[in-house]
């Protein structure tokens, strides 16, 4: 599993996280982080537009469970974006989002990631 942490920086990241994902496709972990307000959202989705990907953000009332079942079946080219990620409380089942996933993850997040 690669894991990338960026720091979201105006968009100066676009095309090294493109490439990334490009090569990878699947697997990718991505950590950005920035303050709110920086366009962390608007600059995942648009890299998820640019090489054609679904994206899917689970809602906070969603069970990490089903999420967990969701990413270990392949569905079609799909990134999985959790916004505010360092908001989740449910550790334990993130982690194996991260471990099992078929696909590209960005986990977005305000503060740098402890």
């Amino acid at each position: 599993m690669q894991k990338y942490l960026l720091e979201f920086k105006e968009g100066k990241n676009f095309e090294q996280i493109a490439r990334m994902l490009e090569k990878t496709k699947t697997n990718c972990k991505i950590i950005m982080s920035g303050p709110p307000g920086s366009g962390k959202t608007y600059f995942a989705r648009g890299i998820a537009n640019d090489l054609g990907l679904t994206v899917v953000e689970p809602n906070p009332e969603d069970s990490l469970e089903r999420v967990h079942r969701m990413v270990r079946t392949k569905i079609s080219s799909t990134l999985f974006l959790f916004d505010n990620a360092d908001k989740i409380k449910d550790t334990t089942n993130l982690e194996k989002i991260l471990t099992d996933s078929m696909y590209p993850i960005f986990l977005l997040v305000d503060e740098e990631w402890k």
